[in-house]
């Protein structure tokens, strides 16, 4: 959730235009990292760095464990006590040689029951 640069040999950069405070988005204060979170996020993932694996040349697989995961309560079922993906719109960045990508969920399937209560 926070700004990464190359030219910061990937440091979290906290202060400029591209950082949080830079972009004038708001943060609070996470409960077991470092960074903060963004106030406005539906989703915001705690995690530590576990490793990277070598996939090519130019391609690295980079794992981390979740230790927080915390969800807006306009997302949050508590029927199902998880988030519900039909009430947010979900983004992902996408590493690309190409610039910065990102992917949305496009149509959704049910293939078989749910497993949730």
């Amino acid at each position: 959730m926070i700004s990464r640069s190359p030219a910061t040999d990937g440091r979290i950069q906290t202060r400029g235009p591209g950082s949080c405070r830079g972009l004038g988005l708001a943060t609070q204060p996470s409960l077991r990292v470092a960074p903060p979170r963004l106030v406005d996020a539906p989703v915001a993932l705690e995690c530590r760095f576990n490793r990277e694996l070598e996939l090519g040349p130019v391609t690295t697989l980079v794992l981390l464990d979740v230790l927080v995961a915390h969800a807006a309560d306009r997302i949050y079922d508590e029927t199902l006590d998880c988030a519900d993906a039909s009430r947010w719109q979900p983004i992902s960045r996408l590493a690309s040689v190409a610039g910065p990508n990102y992917g949305v969920l496009g149509e959704t399937l049910r293939l078989g029951e749910s497993k949730l209560p």
